[in-house]
């Protein structure tokens, strides 16, 4: 019962900050894709959960690799400046790292229990 619910926060908790993690994407980009990519990560996201928590953390890993170089790209592309060097963002992705070390704590324990 109690890894069910630990496994339903993680889902909705995950895709919450992933929803953040859009905001480093351009406005335009987020307005035409925002939902592709939002249903693509939840659907990656039940996977991954529904695995083990070291494939969300995988997963994690994977999509901030992914969003940060696509994410700057976008914004090449758009002809804006560096997302990575504005406060906000900054912010976000130290929160996003920190995610992951929880999460990455988190797998461990539960595979010593």
């Amino acid at each position: 019962m109690l890894k069910r619910r630990l496994t339903a926060l993680l889902l909705i908790w995950s895709c919450q900050v992933y929803r953040l993690l859009l905001l480093i994407y351009p406005a335009e980009h987020r307005r035409e894709y925002g939902a592709w990519m939002r249903q693509a990560y939840r659907d990656q996201c039940r996977a991954a959960v529904g695995c083990s928590l070291s494939s969300l953390f995988d997963l994690w890993f994977h999509t901030l690799l992914d969003g940060a170089s696509t994410a700057y790209a976008e914004h090449l592309y758009s002809g804006k400046r560096s997302p990575i060097r504005q406060p906000k963002n900054l912010v976000l992705l130290g929160f996003t790292l920190l995610t992951m070390v929880w999460v990455g704590y988190v797998d461990l324990m539960a595979n010593e229990m």
